[in-house]
């Protein structure tokens, strides 16, 4: 007998509206995105974890690494307290567990911080300018069609409790000299200018904000931004909920949750698009099954599901800044057009030397037609 079927139009319409509604949910269903995923296509995104003694690293850890590592999905992870794992045995576990398309994990260790990073790693520098635990700093070579110029981290593991306060000071003061003459020119190391700047890791924090105050303002005239302000604190929350912002929590010790890790950068040149502390214990039964992770990951004591995260882990999502639009007459580039600005123009056409600040019409080339917007703009005020 051949199959019965509803005669009725108004039932066919009816089917048709369900339909469509079904495939509405079900394409939104596919397409639903966690806190977890990046907001552009673009960004560069840096995770900063402190492993508690390579505990992540272990053999019997290692179902939650690569579900850490296939969630964050980060471009490059810098990771404290690695005592025990070496720079090649990081890259061998990482591009077993997260092949690139092309190429190998780039990886450079300072005494027991890493920097593993999909992309090249240069200007790489070890315990320099030196502490207790030592720092872990390179250059990440970044993809030129996003990023203008690369980035530079200081991968930090500063010592703990009350009794090292005046260690954390002198660390601090110590990045802030290295970061002076590394944004000058001369010295121990030169950055290209505006090359973005990321200071992360387990600072300590545990006596006072005096390290970390000298690390985001400077000391006197010393700055470690480009445009000589201050660095910003990234300061996010736990998945993005805009509430939680501890990274330390031991419920089972006297003392209370608190920050003790920080991603600072160069804001003058970067900006944090999208960033979160990961807490998979906080997370919905949805955000679990779409990122692959499960509600004890990162705990350390992972039968009592007590809160006892010794660390939680960092992740940003930078993007290049604008760049600031051209003031043509501006011939020192100095944000305002006034009688100086003809300087460079006229060293450059009485002795020939080139000057790029003299290309006041920005059209590649130096010659009398540079005075014109210069004249321009003056007359016009």
């Amino acid at each position: 007998m051949p199959p019965s079927y509803p005669r009725n139009p108004k039932s066919f319409k009816r089917l048709a509206i369900f339909a469509a509604v079904a495939a509405i949910v079900l394409s939104n269903f596919a397409s639903a995105q966690t806190f977890v995923d990046r907001q552009s296509s673009d960004s560069f995104r840096l995770a900063s974890y402190n492993v508690f003694f390579d505990e992540l690293f272990r053999s019997n850890n290692r179902a939650e690494l690569i579900r850490f590592v296939d969630a964050v999905d980060a471009d490059v992870y810098a990771f404290q307290e690695a005592f025990e794992t070496s720079a090649s045995e990081a890259g061998n576990l990482f591009n077993q567990i997260a092949p690139l398309p092309t190429g190998s994990w780039q990886v450079h260790k300072g005494r027991n911080q890493l920097i593993v990073s999909r992309y090249a790693l240069s200007i790489r520098l070890s315990n320099v300018p030196g502490g207790t635990r030592g720092i872990a700093m390179a250059q990440v070579d970044l993809p030129d069609a996003d990023f203008t110029n690369d980035m530079y981290i200081l991968n930090n593991h500063f010592p703990c409790c009350d009794s090292n306060e005046d260690q954390r000071v002198t660390e601090s003061t110590a990045i802030v000299n290295w970061m002076a003459d590394a944004l000058t020119v001369g010295g121990n190391i030169d950055l290209a200018t505006n090359t973005a700047v990321a200071i992360v890791g387990d600072l300590n924090t545990v006596s006072g904000p005096q390290p970390l105050n000298i690390l985001l303002n400077g000391i006197g005239n010393l700055s470690t931004d480009w445009d000589g302000s201050s660095m910003t604190d990234l300061n996010p929350t736990h998945n993005a909920n805009g509430v939680d912002d501890y990274t330390w929590r031991d419920d089972t010790s006297p003392f209370l949750p608190g920050i003790l890790d920080y991603v600072l950068y160069t804001d003058s040149v970067i900006s944090a698009e999208h960033s979160f502390i990961l807490n998979p214990s906080e997370m919905s039964n949805f955000e679990l099954s779409a990122t692959g992770l499960i509600a004890t990951d990162m705990m350390r004591d992972k039968r009592t599901f007590l809160n006892d995260f010794d660390h939680l882990p960092l992740i940003v999502d930078f993007a290049a800044n604008a760049p600031p639009p051209i003031l043509l007459g501006d011939c020192n580039q100095d944000g305002v057009v006034t009688f100086l600005d003809i300087a460079p123009l006229i060293g450059f056409l009485t002795d020939g030397d080139y000057f790029a600040e003299a290309d006041c019409n920005q059209d590649g080339e130096v010659n009398f037609l540079d005075i014109a917007p210069f004249i321009a703009i003056l007359t016009a005020s």
